[in-house]
């Protein structure tokens, strides 16, 4: 669609710029992060209640803001980080009211819970050092350009690994109750409604930083 949007308008997205190799590690990283939530979002969608999934998911907003803080070494003035951890409280107390009893912890709720945590980490991670990227390269390659060659670069990373662990093999037979942790978990699973949501909702939050190139937090998308 991206490239669709170049060749019909090029007046809106600008000319495709190359990526320059000085650009790669700060753009791996946003990518390697980029990968890493998707898959162990949708990894913990396939393992966890809802709820409680949706519950871990909220603490995102605080994470980035404390990740930001650490790698600007400045702080933000205190009522940004109190509304932020009323937000963050506000949907973590909504989604944990729904929760249904959740009895004696199993390994599979327990390591759903620990890819939900690494997948809220690696999320901070990405917003943070996506914003940090545009702010260094939307004015040689654009914005366009520069969320175009983020997305190669994530599928570069997800296609092997969907390919490794057989998710690309049951989607093309047609199996789709693989229950893995990309591509099947995200479309295809017993609760499509939320994981397809949870992947539209992760390509609509990374496209803000790019018109929110000028402001100064790396959150506020959400």
């Amino acid at each position: 669609l991206l490239l669709l949007g170049f060749a019909l308008f090029p007046r809106v997205t600008g000319p495709l710029q190359p990526l320059r190799l000085r650009m790669a590690p700060r753009l791996l990283a946003v990518c390697l992060a980029v990968a890493v939530d998707l898959g162990l979002s949708n990894r913990a969608i396939y393992l966890l209640p809802l709820a409680l999934q949706q519950a871990i998911a909220s603490t995102i907003p605080a994470v980035t803001m404390v990740i930001e803080t650490v790698y600007r070494w400045r702080l933000k003035p205190l009522n940004v980080y109190l509304v932020v951890a009323a937000l963050c409280a506000g949907a973590f107390l909504a989604h944990t009211g729904a929760l249904p009893p959740l009895g004696p912890a199993t390994v599979r709720r327990q390591l759903g819970e620990a890819c939900m945590l690494m997948a809220v980490l690696a999320a901070g991670f990405k917003y943070v050092f996506a914003k940090a990227s545009v702010d260094s390269y939307r004015s040689e390659l654009g914005a366009a350009p520069l969320f175009l060659w983020i997305e190669v670069c994530v599928m570069t990373i997800m296609l092997p690994w969907a390919a490794f662990n057989g998710e690309l093999v049951a989607i093309l037979q047609g199996e789709y109750e693989c229950g893995h942790s990309l591509f099947c978990a995200a479309f295809f699973s017993r609760r499509p409604h939320l994981s397809a949501g949870t992947r539209g909702g992760g390509g609509l939050c990374s496209a803000p930083p790019l018109r929110w190139a000028d402001s100064d937090s790396s959150a506020k998308c959400w």
